[in-house]
């Protein structure tokens, strides 16, 4: 039986890493439809691509650290919460990775062999260089951190959203429809004002290349917007 034809009205079910329990969430805060996830605009961005050894690490600056994890400890605090530490290395030097009330992060990090990488602010504590609540990917050895680091997308979150599980929409929608997404405005309006394809803007406006790229991107954007006013 053949399946049926792909549509930007498709469900978001149906993105890869999303599911129906995403899908219910992402529902809640007024996003059902494969385009809804396309129009979504991001905030801000982070800039994951600084990826120092332990031993370059600066106090007070944001950075993406791969290394692996030798150890890690779960102990319980007041109110019920949890706190888990674990030791990163990477060959020049060993760090501190803190979750507050997450246990299943040590679970996960007890069974992974492999290398990780996590995202964050690094503090000084003492001699030891720590990042709490950092966002952080376990991968495999044969993979490289190329999709971890790199200028990352903030988006606005309603309650029950995530960054992970809009990101993995965002991803999905634009890998899997995007050759569905047609020009709106016509080609010389597109000549006269120097801008840039629909398609291609939602591409580089969602995973920009570098901060010119994302520039133009937020230019074609915003023009259509006041186009249609």
């Amino acid at each position: 039986m053949p399946l049926p034809p792909r549509t930007l009205l498709d469900e978001t079910q149906y993105l890869k890493g999303v599911g129906p329990r995403g899908a219910m969430a992402l529902k809640k805060a007024g996003i059902e439809t494969v385009w809804d996830v396309m129009k979504l605009v991001p905030r801000r961005y982070e800039d994951r691509t600084n990826l120092p050894s332990i031993s370059q690490l600066q106090p007070g600056t944001w950075a993406t650290v791969r290394g692996t994890i030798s150890r890690v400890d779960s102990r319980p605090v007041r109110n019920g919460m949890t706190v888990i530490k674990a030791t990163l290395k990477d060959g020049t030097g060993a760090m501190a990775l803190t979750w507050f009330n997450q246990p299943w992060v040590g679970n996960v990090l007890q069974k992974h062999e492999g290398s990780i990488v996590a995202y964050g602010q690094i503090k000084a504590t003492g001699f030891v260089f720590e990042i709490s609540n950092p966002e952080w990917e376990a991968i495999d050895e044969d993979e490289d951190t190329e999709d971890f680091a790199r200028i990352v997308p903030v988006y606005a979150l309603k309650e029950g959203l995530s960054q992970k599980l809009v990101r993995r929409a965002v991803q999905s929608a634009v890998e899997n429809y995007l050759d569905l997404v047609e020009e709106p405005l016509p080609i010389w309006l597109l000549k006269e004002q120097r801008l840039k394809a629909l398609p291609l803007c939602l591409r580089e406006i969602h995973r920009p290349r570098d901060e010119e790229k994302r520039r133009e991107a937020r230019k074609r954007l915003v023009f259509e917007e006041f186009f249609y006013m």
